[in-house]
């Protein structure tokens, strides 16, 4: 279940490199790839998982820390990342080998797209970087208000024998309702572990954030081992820092049973687990979010 947590990070740490952004030759007559152009299916079971306390602790990581989806939402676009007036290309040499090409058009009005496509790519020895990610921003006020589509073409990363995972799908960041909502989050993103052939993938995961530091989540994740489970909050919660979150329950549910997370305190959550979907928790542990 380490893929789990591997699911935050490998989406944040790939769209990063967009901060760079591009400052080369204008570039015109040209798109980057089209983003709804055909990408992998999930392979996986799409039957409802039956859960128990061990996979409700690795759900747990997949959506709670540093490496999990909350923080990613919370760290990944609070801001911008798209520099003014970025259009043009360039060509970026690895240290330890191949490239990596950014190409962007945008209007005076930010509104435009960027791509990032890596070739054998190594700024670390022996960190490998292959396929390419797009971001098409097509509604921008300022930094703060935006609307962006981030969508990943078989973009993977390998170390060695140790690590070879493989991101298709989109992710979704809307922050121009700020009468309904401070940002909402969509991902449907499909993460594959091409060394144990395991595959996790969010259908329709929604994380809204308001005034307050509230939040809600919704949607599914599905995990080709075992099969899906749909998230949800019951009651308000919170979250200072995406890593953690107090006040009500965060609840993944299977077909015939659920996980249940609620706060103990900064550095500690419940995690509970009720096998028969009968609202009673048989078998509970106290652990560190992450």
């Amino acid at each position: 279940m380490e893929l789990l947590k591997v699911f935050g990070v490998s989406i944040f740490s790939f769209s990063l490199v967009a901060c760079g952004g591009g400052s080369g030759d204008s570039v015109t007559g040209d798109t980057g790839v089209d983003s709804s152009s055909q990408q992998p299916a999930y392979q996986g079971s799409t039957d409802y998982a039956a859960l128990n306390l061990e996979q409700c602790s690795s759900y747990k990581l997949a959506l709670f820390g540093d490496s999990g989806l909350l923080g990613l939402a919370n760290n990944f676009s609070a801001e911008n990342i798209i520099p003014e007036n970025n259009s043009g290309n360039e060509t970026i040499a690895g240290r330890f080998g191949g490239s990596l090409t950014t190409s962007s058009s945008f209007a005076t009005d930010n509104t435009g797209w960027m791509q990032a496509d890596f070739d054998q790519y190594q700024e670390q020895e022996g960190l490998e970087v292959n396929g390419a990610f797009k971001i098409e921003q097509d509604a921008y006020r300022n930094y703060y208000e935006y609307h962006m589509l981030i969508s990943f073409f078989e973009l993977s990363i390998s170390y060695a024998d140790v690590t070879d995972i493989t991101t298709n799908g989109t992710f979704e960041i809307d922050r121009m309702n700020p009468e309904s909502y401070v940002e909402s989050d969509t991902l449907n993103i499909l993460i594959s572990d091409n060394i144990s052939g395991v595959q996790v993938a969010a259908e329709d995961l929604v994380i809204n954030s308001y005034e307050g530091n509230q939040f809600d989540i919704s949607g599914t994740i599905m995990v080709s081992e075992f099969g899906k489970v749909d998230l949800y909050n019951v009651g308000g919660v919170y979250t200072d820092d995406g890593y953690s979150f107090s006040g009500g329950e965060v609840i993944a549910s299977g077909g015939d049973s659920k996980c249940r997370y609620t706060y103990v305190s900064d550095s500690q959550v419940t995690v509970e687990i009720d096998a028969d979907n009968d609202d009673v928790y048989e078998d509970s542990s106290v652990e560190t979010w992450y």
